[in-house]
């Protein structure tokens, strides 16, 4: 048998390894999915603003989590506990009187952590 027709044959039998691997192999998933913030949304209303979005656990055990807003640098802060597998919508209703500068600023934190989840930044007009 030729070194060509040998390196064929090897070549056909690698792919061959390579199909029965990716067909045929379990698909792994994470162990460990982590909470996120979806959906962040500013709605303009007749009222002034709406500052909406979704905390999401999939963890799997109960979490809680700070939201820190600044309207125009006044602070304000709401803990939250959010079941595994669920989810927390944040409303916050922002008002033209409440507004100065415009400047809308907020972030979500895991309890405890000093890392943010998200943050965001909005100047209003």
């Amino acid at each position: 048998m030729s070194k060509l027709k040998m390196v064929y044959i090897l070549m056909l039998a690698m792919v061959a390894v390579l199909l029965v691997i990716t067909f045929f192999m379990p698909m792994t998933r994470a162990t460990h999915e982590y909470s996120e913030v979806q959906r962040e949304s500013l709605i303009r209303g007749d009222n002034g603003w709406i500052l909406q979005f979704d905390i999401m656990n999939p963890e799997h055990t109960d979490q809680k989590y700070k939201i820190d807003t600044w309207i125009d640098g006044q602070p304000s802060t709401l803990t939250v506990s959010t079941p595994s597998g669920r989810a927390f919508t944040y409303v916050k209703h922002i008002n033209p009187d409440m507004l100065g500068e415009g400047v809308v600023r907020f972030a979500v934190y895991r309890e405890g952590e000093d890392t943010h989840l998200k943050k965001g930044t909005y100047y209003l007009r």
